[in-house]
């Protein structure tokens, strides 16, 4: 549900409604098709090999044509469930890490996303749902900060959403820019987030001294 005080961002996107009779099943539609998420108990998790939490049935493209299947664990919590689900819905990001390739979106949001190393700088990625954007610390090692492994800010990538009147039967756009901490350099709007992950290295890279 759209936030009026906060900017568009997941969790925020898309109308979900409860389904009668179902406390633990919440459906939303989105450029023509209805997506559906369901809490599974630790019974119903066992029975189908999973977790318990919130997961999302997958589409037949995703599946092969086999219907009935569930997603990987969203979440434990509706809130978050629906953040994840969002995103996995509009955004459509890969679900792993891959070495040599940027951390995928779908982990930074989740907060599990690897630690990359850029320019020789280990960098940690932070969402910020309230400020819709992905906040890049450098790696505190001494861990003495507030948040384990979080260093002084690097950089921020913001996303920005298009968003049609009615999203049930429309896309909705992302855009993202780059904005460093420490300098007024800044990239984008790029159409992806590779490609804003891209203009974050190629920023830090124009920012490396030069050597003696």
């Amino acid at each position: 549900m759209r936030s009026p005080t906060r900017p568009p961002w997941f969790g925020r996107l898309l109308a979900w409604r409860t389904v009668p009779g179902y406390r633990d099943l919440r459906e939303t539609d989105y450029h023509g098709r209805e997506y559906t998420i369901e809490r599974l108990g630790r019974g119903l998790a066992d029975q189908h090999g999973t977790r318990a939490g919130w997961h999302i049935w997958r589409q037949p493209e995703e599946t092969g044509g086999i219907p009935g299947q569930l997603g990987g664990t969203l979440a434990t919590t509706i809130g978050a469930a629906r953040r994840m689900a969002e995103l996995v819905i509009v955004a459509r990001p890969p679900r792993y890490n891959q070495h040599g390739q940027p951390p995928t979106l779908l982990s930074v949001v989740a907060g599990t996303g690897p630690i990359p190393t850029v320019h020789g700088q280990a960098l940690v990625l932070h969402p910020d749902h309230d400020r819709a954007c992905v906040r890049v610390h450098e790696y505190d090692y001494s861990g003495t900060r507030p948040y384990l492994g979080t260093g002084p800010l690097v950089a921020e990538l913001h996303a920005t959403f298009a968003l049609p009147a009615e999203p049930a039967t429309e896309p909705i756009g992302i855009r993202w820019t780059v904005r460093l901490a420490a300098a007024s350099a800044q990239a984008g709007p790029v159409d992806s987030w590779a490609a804003a992950y891209t203009a974050l290295t190629d920023l830090l890279a124009r920012e490396q001294p030069c050597p003696a």
